[in-house]
């Protein structure tokens, strides 16, 4: 029983509702409970406790400078769990969303896909898309990070998800040549690097030596008709790093087999790739698992949305020939959002009350369709591609996936 503070009266408890658990939520919840002492028979909101204060740490880090990343932050067993439970639902849906908006989801035969994880960590980026394939999909998983204990956390997670998975560990510095000549042998149907290259500058490495490592790794190792995902936080450091890689590619001296389908919509150059305030992310909604919210409420705080920066590299032309890459921008009684088009950065526009629901409702990320040209506005100060989308008979937008949550947009 508790007490309504209006009124003083007693009434029933009443939990909050929670959301089903996944295959992969369940595995994930029931992996970390067997590592903690004492944890196996705890409610998800004892659990959440237990790794509160790991979390809160985690999320520091990885929202401050990565010049502050400790070295093997994952090193403590605490630490692992607390991201596996946490961290590791966010990055496998921040996963299924990318390859979501390039539609570029493999088609599973009869023949092993062929999936190599860089930078594996607890194979979050595998099972991602493990969990979506289904546990009947059959998968070859090679895993390559520096840490063997944090793969074999994911690995028991995988085993449970998929048990046809095969999977081999290959524990070692994958910039070291010896090592990395070993470790992957031939071509691969997806490659996966989540939160790697943002991490690549600690140990003296440049944003430059990074975008060449996944030029010579998709040039060397992806399939004929293979898609790789790079997945990076929603920060100023982890956009550009993947802008940075985005331009060398597209500038490279000799032609590429490949080309980012997502989320660039074909421009040239990427419109952010000089402007070091703004960044490219997407802001989608989710459905939190039950564990991740019960974390939310023990750390004070809610993860109401996905928010990622991610390329997913393949063969053909992006899908998108509009992207929104803007919040709502009101001025003087006209909505402006930012769009990202084969032209560049257009700013899209029009009075409220003729605007397009797109414009007002749309999530950064969204891919929408756009029937009017563009033309260069200005007034003496600033000049920019601009467009009215304000007109009667406006197309609607072109719906993403994952429309069930109705949260607010940043």
């Amino acid at each position: 029983m508790n007490t309504n503070p209006r009124t003083g009266q007693r009434r029933p408890r009443q939990d909050p509702v929670i959301p089903p658990q996944s295959a992969l939520s369940t595995a994930i919840v029931a992996h970390v409970a067997a590592q903690i002492p004492g944890a196996a028979r705890l409610s998800l909101p004892l659990l959440a406790k237990r790794v509160a204060d790991d979390v809160s740490q985690l999320s520091e880090f990885f929202t401050s400078d990565r010049e502050e990343l400790p070295p093997a932050y994952l090193s403590r067993p605490a630490t692992r769990c607390a991201y596996l439970l946490y961290f590791g639902s966010i990055g496998a849906a921040c996963v299924q969303q990318a390859l979501d908006f390039a539609g570029k989801w493999p088609a599973v035969g009869d023949r092993p896909l062929r999936i190599l994880d860089v930078g594996a960590g607890p194979l979050v980026a595998t099972l991602g898309v493990v969990e979506r394939l289904g546990p009947a999909a059959l998968v070859d998983v090679t895993a390559v990070d520096g840490s063997r204990r944090t793969m074999e956390d994911g690995f028991a997670v995988l085993r449970a998800v998929s048990p046809l998975a095969k999977v081999q560990l290959k524990s070692g510095n994958f910039r070291e040549g010896n090592f990395w000549r070993d470790a992957v042998v031939g071509h691969y149907d997806m490659i996966l690097l989540a939160n790697v290259l943002n991490e690549w500058q600690m140990g003296g490495h440049t944003k430059a030596s990074a975008a060449d490592f996944v030029q010579r790794l998709l040039q060397n190792h992806l399939a004929e008709n293979g898609v790789a995902v790079l997945v990076e936080p929603a920060t100023r450091w982890g956009s550009h790093t993947l802008i940075r890689v985005r331009e060398h590619l597209a500038q490279a001296t000799e032609p590429l087999a490949f080309r980012v389908v997502a989320p660039c919509c074909g421009a040239v150059q990427c419109p952010l790739a000089n402007n070091q305030r703004d960044w490219c992310f997407s802001e989608q909604p989710w459905r939190r698992p039950a564990h991740v919210e019960a974390i939310d409420a023990a750390i004070g705080h809610r993860r109401a949305t996905l928010k990622f920066s991610y390329l997913v590299i393949g063969h053909g032309d992006s899908k998108a020939k509009h992207r929104v890459i803007g919040g709502v921008m009101r001025d003087r009684g006209l909505l402006r959002r930012y769009v990202c088009t084969q032209e560049g950065r257009v700013v899209a526009m029009s009075t409220e009350s003729r605007a397009p629901s797109w414009l007002k409702q749309a999530w950064r990320g969204d891919p929408v369709a756009i029937a009017q040209p563009a033309v260069m506005a200005g007034d003496g100060k600033r000049h920019e591609l601009v467009v009215d989308v304000g007109f009667k008979g406006s197309p609607a937008p072109v719906v993403a996936p994952l429309r069930s949550a109705k949260t607010k947009r940043s």
